[in-house]
């Protein structure tokens, strides 16, 4: 018997422990994708999700499986166990994409694995918490829990500052700062420094908006006693002409040519070209990229750069034409270029993320269509939700999601409005929104737009705190007169939520499909809404009962129905 045949038996037999010791005790030259696909499928079986060893286990079991993703991606058990580690994590934006391949991998009948309803049915499950997302701990209070520990940590992180400014080692200052904020999120950049009059913290959003509107609330968020030791910044200021090591070279911005062409759509498209950087295009493409966006940060300002570029390459050899044309100047003298052609540079990310951008669409006149595929206009402070979202896409909606952030909007019929009467429209919706945030408040929402469709109005916002906005919102609707109101993220894969329904008589119970349950949605946010704090009884004994029933499901104890 083989040591894999061995530990199928083992599995059979729920002697996962025996798993383990087996393989860790094998040499690393005899540990391959397949042992660790055994070791990661024993972690996944043995862990508790309830508790904190559980909880390495399932974060081990996903880092030995990523670590063969390019060999394993199109097997049906990478995948697998893949989504289960990241679903019992509590990551289910990402385990729903490897549920979704595993069930197009599905082999068919086999007893030694789970069968497509039982896959199915997580599927379902997945997508039934991202469309009413419930995080054990909000975003707004991770963001309180991170400063109240940087206020008692901060001493000594300054102290850390000033030793690593002599002996040229800040890797202790880093790690102090990186578990500080990991606190919040584990995908958080930072800088940390002394500016000869405070000591600096720097949090960067690296390019995406999006990353730049967590930040901003986290910023927003600074107890007054920091600051008389401590300049909290968002977004990297203008370094001037700083030099980046890559193989033995040191480049510059003066190093760097760089094509400024204003886009029809709105800001600019820059074209790049070092001759030092040339022969790593090929072989190190990414680092080059990253050099030259780093050095584009630090000459305009990362603020300047997310609100002004909307286009990036990086060419090879200038074209003549343009060469002949003087079109081309260094990037050290970008600034003054810009500024030249009437950009103001000296922008904060407040200034940034409160202004709004006016988009149009080609509205589909049917009732029945997605969401928002109605719209004929509408405004908003953060174009990468919209865009994404008309493309079917949801990558700013998941980076948030992982951080205890709901992006989403509240939708509602037109009907009652004469047809045409815009500025009626447009007066409910502003009354609405203000009625909103007197209830709700700026701590535990952000409102990032509007738009009006042909059928339905919509009301944009980001949730640091999506348990208590819908709680909040429930009353607010109560009086509207809307006939409905619902609420739906920003991600087209999954169902809305009817949060709200003007009916005078309570309709038949019934199961409501996105719950898969008697209660309804409302039902269900008003009991989460009684959870005094994330480690309330109540909240704790769903998460239980919710893991109990998909582990038993998963590990075939019994059925969904059962």
């Amino acid at each position: 018997m083989t040591l894999l045949e061995q530990c199928q038996k083992w599995h059979e037999d729920d002697q996962h422990e025996k798993i383990i010791e087996a393989i860790l005790a094998l040499p690393p030259e005899e540990q391959n994708a397949r042992t660790d696909l055994e070791l990661a499928r024993a972690y996944n079986n043995l862990a508790d999700p309830q508790t904190e060893e559980g909880q390495e286990m399932l974060w081990q079991a996903a880092a030995l499986l990523r670590l063969h993703e390019e060999e394993l991606q199109d097997d049906y058990a990478w995948n697998f166990r893949l989504g289960y580690a990241l679903f019992f994590l509590r990551h289910e934006e990402q385990a729903l994409s490897f549920f979704e391949r595993a069930l197009e991998l599905h082999p068919g009948d086999n007893p030694q694995i789970n069968s497509r309803e039982e896959l199915e049915d997580l599927i379902e499950m997945c997508r039934g918490s991202l469309a009413l997302p419930h995080f054990a701990e909000s975003f707004c209070r991770r963001t309180e829990k991170f400063w109240q520990a940087f206020v008692r940590e901060e001493a000594k992180l300054r102290r850390l500052i000033d030793e690593s400014s002599r002996s040229g080692s800040g890797e202790k200052m880093l790690k102090k700062c990186e578990k500080l904020l990991g606190l919040i999120s584990d995908s958080i950049s930072f800088e940390l420094g002394y500016n000869g009059e405070k000591y600096e913290l720097v949090l960067t959003a690296e390019g995406d908006k999006a990353k730049l509107f967590e930040l901003a609330y986290i910023g927003r968020r600074v107890p007054e006693t920091l600051l008389e030791n401590w300049s909290i910044q968002i977004g990297r200021r203008p370094a001037g002409d700083i030099m980046l090591a890559a193989d033995n070279l040191e480049i510059g911005a003066a190093d760097v040519r760089v094509l400024v062409e204003e886009i029809e759509e709105g800001g600019l498209a820059l074209t790049f070209y070092c001759e030092k950087l040339v022969f790593l295009l090929k072989n190190e493409e990414n680092s080059v990229w990253w050099m030259l966006t780093t050095l584009t940060d630090q000459v305009l300002g990362e603020i300047a750069a997310l609100a002004y570029i909307e286009s990036f390459d990086v060419v090879t050899r200038p074209d003549e034409k343009q060469a002949e044309a003087s079109r081309w100047v260094l990037l050290s003298e970008l600034p003054q270029t810009l500024e030249k052609m009437g950009y103001e540079l000296s922008l904060s990310a407040e200034d940034l993320l409160e202004s709004y951008v006016v988009y149009h669409t080609d509205p589909i006149d049917d009732p029945q269509a997605d969401w928002r595929l109605d719209v004929v206009a509408g405004v908003t402070r953060l174009e990468p939700l919209v865009k994404e979202y008309l493309a079917a896409e949801h990558d700013s909606v998941d980076m948030l999601y992982a951080d205890g952030i709901a992006t989403g909007f509240f939708s509602y019929p037109l009907d009652g409005f004469d047809e045409g009467d815009s500025e009626a429209i447009l007066d409910f919706r502003d009354r609405l929104i203000d009625e909103l945030m007197n209830a709700v408040g700026e701590d535990v929402m952000t409102i990032t737009g509007s738009a009006t469709g042909l059928h339905y109005g919509y009301i944009d916002f980001v949730a640091w705190d999506l348990e208590a906005v819908l709680y909040a919102a429930l009353g607010c609707f109560e009086n509207s007169g809307l006939g409905f109101v619902d609420f739906h993220t920003f991600r087209r894969d999954v169902g809305g939520v009817r949060l709200y329904s003007g009916q005078e008589e309570e309709p038949p119970a019934e199961v409501d499909p996105e719950t898969g349950s008697l209660l309804s949605a409302a039902d269900i946010v008003k009991l989460e809404s009684f959870e005094d704090d994330e480690g309330g009884y109540f909240g704790q004994m769903l998460d239980y009962i919710q893991d109990f029933i998909m582990r038993g499901i998963a590990e075939e104890r019994f059925t969904e129905q059962q």
